[in-house]
């Protein structure tokens, strides 16, 4: 093999790995728009389809299954890892929760899993996360909140409470 036939194998290898990275950001996106939009035969078919016991995954059960999760109103991406045939997105939103007639946006942290089946990418699953920034944030208001408990003074007990007056003989107040 001549250094030119080198040159040309990395170069179409470099090539093939753009293609894939946007092959997948494609289709990430693909997937959480159609997860913002409800549309879950959509989301169906970029599902990868379970092996063993699991298969075939049934259509009804997986439109079951989603129908009742959180409807996400904005998902963005933020970040997309991949390592060889699988990868990881990981995705910021939010999700409408509805509680006793009120509707409140609730901010959501996915890290969505890919693996790419036969040139093509699946989706595998999603799990919520706290991202390390969001989680020091916690953290100091659970510390501020502990300090702030701690600074106060004890509240009144009925150990060291003033004694109670005594109501005057005549039974008239004062």
């Amino acid at each position: 093999m001549t250094i030119l036939s080198l040159l040309a194998s990395a170069a179409a290898l470099a090539q093939t790995e753009v293609e894939t990275d946007a092959r997948l950001k494609a289709r990430v996106g693909d997937y959480w728009s159609a997860v913002v939009a409800s549309d879950w035969a959509s989301t169906f078919r970029m599902e990868k389809k379970p092996q063993g016991p699991e298969a075939p995954l049934d259509p009804l059960k997986y439109y079951e299954k989603k129908r009742v999760q959180m409807r996400f109103r904005v998902a963005r991406i933020d970040k997309i890892e991949q390592e060889g045939d699988r990868a990881t997105a990981k995705i910021s939103g939010s999700q409408l929760l509805s509680l006793a007639g009120a509707a409140f946006n609730l901010p959501r942290f996915v890290e969505s899993r890919w693996e790419r089946v036969d040139g093509d990418w699946y989706h595998v699953e999603w799990t919520y996360y706290t991202p390390p920034e969001v989680l020091k944030l916690q953290q100091e208001a659970e510390a501020a909140a502990e300090a702030a408990q701690k600074a106060r003074p004890p509240a009144p007990s009925a150990e060291n409470a003033l004694p109670a007056q005594a109501a005057p003989a005549d039974g008239q107040g004062r």
